[in-house]
């Protein structure tokens, strides 16, 4: 399918070639099946890329991909990571009974250097963010919850950063989750492209990494884990509920 979900039946190698003309880097990347970064690859694309790139290599890569232009992300974003697209990873709640949605936590995401990837089980960092304020933390957590005061040359615990017009970027999560009735929690990926614009990369909504809040300091649900929990035991479908005690 083409950008608008068009089927193309045919597309000859000429074609394809066409298609990756105006642009410079392109990601290619599973859609399904797949989490922690696995199977994404970055190309950069020199004259000699662009004609070595065809429609059966695409197609080796499996039946569900997708292809697109690699983001250029801000400024700010780069100075985490610059080889990696660093992503916010915003969860969300929506009321089943107000319908309002609420910020449950929030991190940014930093890929290892030299990565392609900001994941965690790619030896990626995260760090916290004030929801209401957007103020990192002064330490980040790799994906075993181990903390550290540094990531690449950059000292947390020396150093003061504030995402950019969060207050915009939590109006813009709160769009997305909106957008999607029937979900009530939701971890989104967003990206800051180069005009300091939230772009949205995915949304997760089968599991709901709840220890990336606890890691990092956050209660995973907070004041709102007794609505949910009324919820959840209110539905008629069979659903498993496990209390511990620490």
């Amino acid at each position: 399918m083409d950008a608008d979900y068009n089927i193309i039946g045919y597309m000859s190698d000429s074609q394809f070639s066409a298609l990756l003309e105006p642009y410079s880097r392109i990601v290619i990347k599973p859609t399904v099946n797949t989490s922690s970064g696995n199977g994404v690859r970055l190309i950069n694309l020199t004259d000699s890329h662009k004609t070595e790139l065809t429609v059966d290599i695409i197609r080796k890569s499996g039946r569900n991909i997708i292809v697109q232009e690699a983001l250029k992300q801000s400024d700010f974003m780069t100075q985490f990571n610059p080889t990696s697209v660093n992503t916010i990873r915003i969860a969300t709640y929506k009321s089943p009974y107000t319908g309002q949605i609420h910020i449950l936590s929030a991190v940014i995401r930093m890929g290892a250097s030299g990565a392609v990837v900001d994941n965690l089980h790619q030896d990626g960092h995260m760090i916290r963010i004030d929801e209401k304020t957007g103020v990192l933390a002064k330490e980040c957590y790799n994906a075993n919850g181990i903390a550290s005061k540094t990531h690449g040359n950059i000292d947390f615990s020396r150093q003061s950063f504030t995402i950019p017009d969060w207050d915009g970027i939590t109006d813009f999560a709160r769009i997305i989750a909106a957008s999607l009735p029937h979900l009530k929690l939701l971890q989104l990926d967003i990206a800051i492209d180069a005009d300091n614009k939230p772009r949205l990369l995915e949304f997760n909504a089968d599991g709901f990494s709840m220890w990336i809040a606890q890691f990092t300091g956050t209660p995973a649900l907070g004041e709102h884990t007794d609505e949910i929990r009324k919820y959840a035991l209110a539905q008629k479908h069979s659903i498993k509920i496990i209390q511990t005690r620490h």
